[in-house]
C-alpha cells in the first residue's frame, strides 16, 4: 500500500498530512489535481450507469446490485481462508 501511495503522491495526486490526534499515522487528502480526476471518474461512471439501467425496475437493479455484492463478498471471504482450512 505504501508503494502505490507513493507513486500517485509522486504523480501529485495526493499528498500527506500529519493525523490531528495520533503522531503515529498520516491523513491523506486529494490535491486539486487528484480532485479533478476523481470528479472525471465519477462523471463517466454515472453516465455509463445511467445509460445500461435506464428503464430498468429500481427492485431488479438493487436485487443484481445486491447479488454483485454478495458474490465479492464470497470472493473476499474465499481469498481469506487458507487452502485446505475449513471456514468458520
Amino acid at each position: 500500500m505504501t508503494t502505490l501511495i507513493d507513486r500517485i503522491e509522486r504523480a501529485g495526486l495526493v499528498r500527506r498530512s500529519p493525523h490531528p490526534t495520533d503522531r503515529r499515522s498520516l491523513v491523506l487528502g486529494l490535491t486539486p489535481e487528484g480532485a479533478a480526476i476523481m470528479a472525471d471518474t465519477s462523471e463517466v461512471y454515472a453516465s455509463a450507469f445511467a445509460k445500461a439501467l435506464d428503464g430498468l425496475p429500481l427492485d431488479e437493479v438493487l436485487t443484481a446490485f445486491g447479488a454483485v455484492a454478495a458474490a465479492l463478498q464470497a470472493i473476499a471471504d474465499e481469498r481469506e481462508t487458507p487452502a485446505g482450512a475449513a471456514a468458520e
